[in-house]
Formats: structure tokens, C-alpha cells, sequence
């Protein structure tokens, strides 16, 4: 990879795409691939599948680079891609069950916190049937919010809602989750 196409932005690498350079997508597979593949497992919860359908995002910025605006964000036009092709993958998925949990913690016991450590794990198993049991859009807004760290902003352009419908959804998706998961709050 020529070390001067990482000083480019994302949008000015889409403009060297959109005038045929090739460079200028392998630079942004760089940035990108690690990201979406992560965000993408989590919505599958199958590796394979991930990657498929990671290659098939980047297939379509190929495809349709040039319908990107260069005036807009890169990183909201590639979420909104990965985000619609896991939609679509969900919806075609015969079996539900195979769902993601989006939020992965990894399970380390030690002899010392044995009894802390079981309830870290009911915690998270109760964390992620709540995730599962949401519609497709929670699901995604609560990914997009505190695993890609994205701003409201941010989210409000890749989902198609307006920023306050952003806030109002994780507020209350967040005050409910508190409600079914007080159980595991020491302070109660």
C-alpha cells in the first residue's frame, strides 16, 4: 500500500475511486475491514457468515461508488451498507435462534472471584436474551451507539431517523434494560 493515501480522507479516497484508482480502495479495506467485520458478527453470530458478507459491503462500494456523494460521510455510507445487508441476511435466515447477541463478554474465572464471576456470566446471558428478544432497528442503534461508538448524529444518518427518535429509542431501551436487569445491581 503507497503510504501518501493514508493522509487522504475516506471521501477523498472515494473521489480517487470514483476516477478509477484502485489504490484508493485498498486503502479504505484497511480501515474499514476490521470495523464492519466485528460490527457484521455481532448482528450473525457466525463467522463465515460475517465474512461474506463483509466482502460483499466492500463489493458494493465497488459497485456503487458512484452513486456516493463525496459531499457526505464515508463511514455513515459504509455502516448503512453493512447495516441493511445484515437486515436483509436476518430476514432471510429460516431460524431465528441463530441470531447474534451483540454484546460479547469473554467468561475468566478465577478460584478467588468464582461466585462474582457466575454472576457476570448470568448477567450476560440475561444481558443477551434481552438483546436478541429486540426488533432488528433497537438491536442496531444500540450497536452503531456503544460498540461503534458513533455519535447520535452519526446514527441518525445511517438509520434514516431523526437525532431525538435516536435519543428517545436508547433512552428507553436503556431504562428498560436497567428495569429487567436490577437483579444484578449490587446497590439494590
Amino acid at each position: 500500500m503507497l503510504k501518501q493515501y493514508s493522509l487522504f480522507t475516506d471521501e477523498e479516497l472515494m473521489v480517487r475511486i470514483q476516477n478509477g484508482d484502485r489504490n484508493g480502495f485498498e486503502e479504505l479495506y484497511e480501515r474499514y475491514h476490521k470495523r464492519l467485520f466485528n460490527f457484521i458478527f455481532r448482528f450473525v453470530n457466525d463467522r463465515e457468515k460475517a465474512e461474506d458478507l463483509l466482502h460483499d459491503v466492500f463489493i458494493k462500494v465497488m459497485e456503487s461508488h458512484e452513486r456516493f456523494d463525496v459531499n457526505r460521510k464515508f463511514s455513515t455510507w459504509i455502516y448503512t451498507l453493512a447495516i441493511n445487508l445484515c437486515r436483509n441476511e436476518i430476514r432471510n435466515q429460516l431460524n431465528r435462534k441463530q441470531l447474534l447477541s451483540l454484546i460479547s463478554i469473554p467468561d475468566t474465572i478465577s478460584s478467588s472471584y468464582q461466585i462474582e464471576n457466575i454472576d457476570k456470566r448470568n448477567f450476560k446471558r440475561e444481558l443477551n436474551k434481552l438483546i436478541n428478544e429486540m426488533n432488528d432497528e433497537n438491536k442496531s442503534i444500540l450497536l452503531l451507539r456503544f460498540h461503534e461508538e458513533l455519535s447520535i448524529p452519526q446514527i441518525s444518518a445511517i438509520m434514516g431517523l431523526a437525532e431525538g427518535t435516536v435519543k428517545s429509542r436508547l433512552f428507553y431501551l436503556l431504562k428498560k434494560m436497567a428495569g429487567q436487569l436490577s437483579v444484578y445491581n449490587p446497590t439494590n
